[in-house]
This record gives C-alpha cells, structure tokens and sequence, in this order.
C-alpha cells in the first residue's frame, strides 16, 4: 500500500495509505458478522455430482475480481451438502481466494443469489460483512483494486502456491467511509460489473450460436437447401471417403488445413534485452491471450524495430491464430487489428473465396486431433505442418460464402461487446482507485448516515 505520501489537506497518512479525515481505517474483524474458510469434500473431486442438483460448490477457480463465472461452479449432492453446511455461504457474502498460484490468490467478488444454496472449499474464505457498519460491495471495491493485492500479498505465508488464513484476514485494515458514500462506491463498482458481465454472458451466448450452426451444416450436414429445408435429413446425396472414413455430402471434397489457407506462418519474439524493440505501438499476442474469439488488445507491445530485427510477422486484420504448444495446443484467436504474436503461435490467412469464419470453425472443431497429436509427442507440442495437413473438408464456394454471411453478424457484434467491455473496463480501473481513496468523493446526504 502506499504509505510514502505526504499529507494532502482534508487527508490523513494511515497504515493503508492517505485516506479522507472523516474516514476510519479499522482491521476487518470489527466490521462483519464472521470470518471463515471452507471445507474440502471427503473423496476429492469424486464427491462433486456429474449431474445438476439443486447445491454447488464454489471453488477458486470460478472466483474472479468482482464477479463469480457460474459456468465454473460445481454441483454437489445434498448429502455431501449437509454434511458440509458450516461453509455454505448466502447472498451478498464476499469471497476471498485464500489459497492459489500467482493469478488465482486473493481474487474476490460477491456471491449472487442464483447458485444458492452452496458451500466454499478450503481455498476460498468467506467474509459476511455487518451491514451497519461495511457496505459488501464496498469492500470487494477495495479487494480488488491492485494496491490491496500487494497488501494481501504481504500476509503471504506460502511460496508458489500463495496462502493466507482466516486469522490474517481478520487483521486486515479496511477503509470505512460513512456508510452511505460506502453504498455509494459500491453500487458504482457493482453496476458496471454487472454490466461487464451482462456483455461475456451474451458473447458467450453468441459465439455457442455460432458454433451451432456451424456443426449442423459442416458436420451433421443440414445445412439449408434452396427451399430451406435441411440437405441430409431430406434426402441430400451422400458418398463415402474413404480418407475420412464417412459419408460426406455429394461435390464436397476432403482437402487439408492449408488449402484453405492462402498463407500460413509462425510468429516471434524480439530479443527481451533490447529495450527499443518493446513498449511500441503493434500489438503483439502470446498464446495464453487466445480465448476462441475476437483480439483486439494485447498485453505487450512491439515497435517497429522490435518487428523488423525478429522473426515476427504483421498480421492483418481477420487473420487466425492458432496455439501450437503446451497446455494452450489448438486455442485459436482472430485478429480484429493489425498484430504479431510469439512464435509459440501460427497465423492462417484464409483464402478469399474460404472466408477467415469457415476457417476459424474448422480449426475450432480440429481442436481434439490437435491435443491428440500433442499428447503423442515429446514435449506436448505441434507444429506448423500438422496444422497444414490435418485433413478437413471443403464445401462449394457458394455454400461458404451463404456460411459467411450468416456467421458474420454474429462475430461482429461479439467484436463489439469486447470493444464496449474494454471502455467499461477502463472506466471502472480509472474511476475506483479514485473513489477508494477519497480524491474523488461521491455526494451523500448527511442525514441518511445519522440515520
């Protein structure tokens, strides 16, 4: 925390840094209801239920800073539950990820009625606030902004694997405002996140939508007829290929990866040591920054030099990469800027008359072949040429470009959201920090906190 400023007016030096004066800075145990961890079920991963039941359980993976990504959450059978209630949580309770590596410790976020009832295991510890005294939502504000990491982080007592426990929690200072600028701050930070994850869950929404219709056209071949009716299951011709070993619609070809592909070529690195080649203005992709979708931001950047002096390529706009190693194999990305990525990557161009989206979706389906070939090898890798000649298939021109068209909509508007998401973002990593630390003060009436 930054404790090295100098005193501002109307501003005090604190443990945790310069706060308002008429603010109070006490340790967190005197502001909740309770403090606790959670519990681990006996048999491990064989107690959680392979099938939805009406109780989940929250580990730290599905926990992120300020938001709880339900796709994650596991099911729990109502035996395994009841024996383990003393850690079920309610609405509105924070989470905090006590045990974890360098990415996952000490996120938080709130947890929302729709997964309840749940309990928490024994990496993520639970924080019930007093609502007379700490707004929840403020403090998963004040959790998740980077200063307090590296304060949580100095209550660190493990190495790799980071860990805290629910003593060292209760230690913990907080800043509490009068309770209404709390609910204040909190509802900021709760209204844009919420709106954050409202536009991941329609991406999501929209990019199962689109992986949908591509399996019923390229791989259940119901693809539509002039007519609109399905062309397999209304008596399309279907002939054998013996390369694939399945019937196939009659005209359509088996080909490879590459003759879809009017270029394919790997990407690099500049030498770290020279300080010219980074910090530029061309985005450049590693491969842990694929998600399946859209890339419009990186995380690093090169200049001009770095790109001229390595083996990177510069990419334009719709072109795909594709992750050839580690545990990252087969994860793909679109570019929707001009970029570069590390050579653990490979860039597809598609052919004009393929379309970069039929190339995208046949990669995405191409997935498990990949990982498969990965695992044969050494070191878990593939390479270029596997990519090229992993055999696909490739339908008439006239049905890609129908594909493209009906495919192109729902991509763009994906693009948009991670656009929108992105201004979202940096409103809320702008505006926070500001209101957590008082340089910004949020209007309040005075009477409601005499209240």
């Amino acid at each position: 925390m930054d404790t090295g400023s100098k005193d501002k007016p109307g501003f005090e030096q604190t443990e945790i840094g310069i706060v308002p004066k008429d603010w109070a800075v006490e340790e967190l145990d005197s502001c909740v209801v309770t403090i606790f961890c959670g519990r681990d079920p006996t048999g491990g991963k064989q107690s959680h239920s392979k099938e939805r039941t009406a109780y989940r359980i929250i580990q730290s993976a599905p926990v992120f800073d300020g938001y709880l990504d339900r796709s994650k959450v596991g099911y729990i059978s109502e035996k395994m539950y009841c024996s383990l209630k003393s850690a079920s949580v309610k609405e509105n309770d924070v989470l905090l990820n006590q045990l974890g590596d360098g990415i996952t410790f000490a996120r938080s976020c709130i947890v929302p009625f729709d997964v309840l009832p749940a309990i928490i295991t024994r990496s993520v510890g639970c924080i019930r606030c007093n609502d007379k005294k700490l707004d929840p939502w403020f403090l998963n504000s004040f959790l998740v902004l980077p200063k307090t990491k590296n304060y949580i982080e100095s209550f660190n007592s493990g190495s790799s694997r980071r860990a805290i426990d629910g003593g060292k929690m209760r230690s913990f200072l907080v800043p509490i405002p009068p309770l209404e600028e709390q609910r204040k701050i909190g509802l900021f930070f709760k209204t844009l996140q919420k709106r954050i994850e409202l536009t991941q869950q329609v991406n999501k929404t929209l990019d199962l939508i689109g992986r949908a219709v591509f399996k019923r056209w390229f791989v259940d071949f119901e693809f539509p007829l002039e007519e609109g009716k399905p062309y397999k299951s209304s008596g399309g011709e279907m002939v054998y290929s013996e390369e694939l070993g399945k019937d196939i619609p009659k005209e359509w070809h088996v080909g490879r990866i590459c003759d879809l592909c009017f270029s394919i070529t790997n990407g690099g690195t500049p030498k770290r040591a020279e300080s010219e080649y980074w910090n530029g203005g061309i985005a450049w992709f590693k491969t842990g920054e694929l998600t399946d979708g859209p890339l419009i931001g990186s995380e690093e950047h090169i200049t001009k030099e770095g790109l001229k002096n390595s083996a990177c390529k510069l990419w334009d706009e719709n072109t795909i990469l594709i992750a050839l190693y580690g545990f990252t194999v087969g994860k793909l990305g679109v570019l929707k800027i001009k970029a570069a990525a590390n050579q653990a990557c490979s860039g597809l161009v598609a052919k004009k008359e393929v379309g970069y989206l039929f190339l995208f979706y046949s990669l995405l389906f191409k997935r498990q072949e990949f990982i498969n070939f990965a695992v044969g090898a050494a070191q878990q890798n593939i390479s270029q040429q596997i990519v090229q000649e992993t055999r696909t298939i490739i339908p008439p021109t006239a049905l890609l470009r129908d594909f493209t068209t009906v495919l192109s909509f729902l991509f763009d508007k994906q693009t948009a959201l991670i656009l929108q998401n992105r201004t979202l973002t940096l409103i809320r990593d702008t505006l926070l920090p500001k209101l957590m630390s008082g340089k910004i003060r949020v209007p309040f009436a005075k009477e409601n906190v005499e209240a």
